[in-house]
């Protein structure tokens, strides 16, 4: 039987019989919220298997549970990265800058040396809005091969990006690294690098990402 686009065989199964249907109702309830689908059709689909009794209340508690937490995992997700090219939004480069510098008050600290920007700049006239983000794919994908950890990458705007990471691993040999993978992995022939410190204070953020981008 399918559910919202969801094989609900199995679970269907498992409800009916009784045999570990705590387990299926998890695995449905994760993989609804995923796709979008809201609680109610969730519980509502587990009522009409239980028809004419009413689901057991562990049954509905544990559905209910699973879809918050996965619904919130994917939320925040969707939040933090752009669905289509995989970077990270504006937001969540400025919450993860908040974040390195509430770290460095208390450790005692200073972001501007601990952290530094990679600011890419490309100059490149791009037909529409679909081929700015086919760009914004290869670029993401050949500074990925560079920054593998958990460094920042995030998109600007069509034309600027930002690489958010460790001051040790942002000189100049890495520089040159990517100026090459710019050119043989994303097509950007010239692109504009530059590195740059992160400023003293925290309140001086949002002016530091405007020159960025400038």
């Amino acid at each position: 039987m399918q559910s919202f686009g969801i094989d609900t065989t199995v679970l269907d199964h498992a409800v009916r019989s009784g045999n570990d249907a705590l387990s299926f109702a998890r695995a449905f309830a994760s993989r609804a919220a995923q796709q979008g689908v809201p609680l109610n059709h969730v519980l509502s689909h587990l009522e009409n298997l239980c028809a004419p009794s009413e689901p057991a209340y562990d049954l509905v508690r544990a559905a209910s549970i699973t879809w918050a937490d996965a619904r919130q995992h994917t939320s925040l997700q969707e939040t933090c990265h752009d669905p289509l090219t995989g970077m990270a939004t504006s937001q969540h480069l400025v919450d993860r800058l908040e974040g390195i510098y509430r770290k460095a008050a208390v450790d005692g600290t200073n972001p501007a040396e601990t952290h530094a920007v990679l600011a890419i700049g490309v100059n490149h006239v791009y037909a529409n809005d679909l081929d700015a983000a086919l760009s914004a794919i290869d670029i993401e994908q050949a500074l990925r091969k560079v920054f593998v950890r958990d460094e920042v990458i995030a998109a600007l705007d069509a034309r600027s990006f930002v690489v958010l990471a460790d001051s040790r691993q942002v000189n100049d040999d890495v520089l040159r690294v990517v100026a090459v993978l710019m050119r043989r992995a994303a097509g950007i022939p010239t692109p504009h690098l530059r590195i740059e410190s992160l400023p003293q204070r925290s309140a001086d953020i949002t002016n530091f990402l405007v020159t960025l981008s400038s």
